[in-house]
């Protein structure tokens, strides 16, 4: 996506665009839309606008206990990132 579309987007910042019957059909995003960013296996939410999740930082430090603690959620973003919601690095 691009603030400042060129070509046959000129105008359309921000919106879809689609190619059909040989010409671009241009759509207006609305909330609760998820696109699947290919590049980055990514789903991304539009809620006022475009949003990607972004992954926590990894757990580090902290007792034996923690230790397991950690593992959970080293675990919990390996399933984010493997679902789709976080990206894959």
């Amino acid at each position: 996506m691009s603030d400042t579309p060129t070509g046959s987007w000129t105008g359309h910042a921000g919106e879809l665009a689609g190619w059909q019957a040989g010409t671009w059909l241009f759509v207006t995003a609305r909330d609760g839309m998820r696109l699947l960013d290919r590049s980055t296996g990514q789903w991304i939410l539009h809620n006022g606008a475009w949003q990607r999740a972004t992954p926590p930082n990894s757990t580090s430090g902290g007792t034996v206990v923690d230790v397991e603690a950690r593992n959970t959620l080293d675990n919990l973003i390996s399933a984010l990132r493997i679902a789709g919601i976080f990206p894959a690095t």
